[in-house]
């Protein structure tokens, strides 16, 4: 009866191993599912940042514009 007990307690600890090796793979897939999310995330923050910059660029462009003239002079109407 000792080795249906001795291979019943080694069941018992593969087990147990297994169960913690699926735990630290599952851990390890989260984990690298919220490593990409942030990836695109701060690649979309780059992105839009660039827009931003373009878009403030055209606008000061047009004010400029707006005061200066296209002639260099200011406030002519032209």
């Amino acid at each position: 009866m000792g080795s249906k007990r001795l291979k019943g307690s080694a069941m018992v600890l593969i087990l147990a191993v297994l169960a913690l090796i699926f735990l630290v793979g599952a851990a390890l897939l989260i984990v690298a599912g919220f490593h990409r999310r942030a990836t695109v995330d701060a690649a979309q923050g780059r992105d839009l940042q660039q827009v931003q910059e373009a878009l403030n660029h055209n606008l000061l462009r047009q004010l400029r514009e707006d005061v200066v003239g296209a002639d260099g002079i200011p406030y002519n109407g032209r």
